[in-house]
């Protein structure tokens, strides 16, 4: 699939994804959603983290693209 699903969500939440050298490659914003997917087709293949603010913390989670 070219999306990834952030599920588990209440209130706001700041999404972003960054490359393996720590750039900035994807960042949503979403909003009183139980779920967020996010369009991943433009990253290239490789290893990606992906990192969800919200007002009680920051949780960071791996995302590795293969096709």
């Amino acid at each position: 699939s070219e999306d990834y699903l952030v599920s588990s969500l209440s209130g706001l939440y700041l999404i972003e994804i960054f490359n393996s050298v720590g750039q900035m490659v994807l960042i949503q914003v979403v909003q009183h959603v139980s779920n967020a997917e996010l369009n991943v087709s433009s990253l290239t293949e490789g290893y990606y983290s992906v990192r969800v603010v919200s007002e009680n913390g920051i949780i960071v989670k791996p995302l590795i693209i293969a096709r």
